[in-house]
């Protein structure tokens, strides 16, 4: 692969009503407010949310933790056929709508991947990513370790898969690797 065949797969901030999930169940006390962490998703859940017309029913989120919706999840494992992933049953709060998408929290291999030239803002957070290319050259999903935020990078062979099934709910950046 070249230096620019890996994204980090980032919220869209063109959506402005993504799915709000409610009575999500995680196995250990976390911090409100904070992404959840995969580790503490169970293996399977079921979920609700209130259902309007104007919910958008994007097939990746980013809240309360990372999730991709079904058909997703099936092109990632493609690409990492060992990388497990936890289910979420969705559900709509009013049993007249028979709206009921199943989503995926991925648990991708996590790699210590952070290049010195990454560069941070005030509160810690990532601002310019760099990443060392022999820490993900032979994975198409991996999780960066080491860093505040939870940072997913994908290849060039699985984002454009995602797009050519016009998946939503996320935009790519390019990150540098060295």
């Amino acid at each position: 692969m070249k230096a620019c065949e890996f994204f980090w797969i980032k919220p869209d901030p063109e959506v402005s009503n993504p799915i709000q999930i409610q009575q999500f169940k995680v196995t250990e006390d976390y911090t409100e407010g904070m992404r959840i962490d995969p580790a503490i998703v169970p293996k399977h859940q079921v979920a609700y949310f209130d259902y309007s017309p104007q919910v958008e029913l994007c097939d990746v989120l980013f809240v309360p933790t990372f999730l991709i919706q079904d058909e997703i999840k099936r092109v990632w494992k493609l690409y990492e056929p060992k990388m497990q992933t936890k289910g979420v049953q969705l559900f709509a709060r009013d049993q007249e709508v028979s709206v009921a998408p199943m989503y995926w929290c991925p648990v991708p291999r996590q790699s210590d991947c952070v290049h010195q030239h990454t560069q941070y803002r005030p509160d810690g957070t990532v601002k310019e990513l760099y990443v060392q290319w022999s820490a993900i050259e032979d994975h198409a999903v991996v999780q960066v370790a080491g860093v505040r935020e939870p940072i997913i990078l994908i290849s060039l062979p699985v984002a454009e898969s995602m797009y050519k099934r016009s998946a939503t709910g996320f935009v790519l950046q390019p990150v540098h690797l060295v």
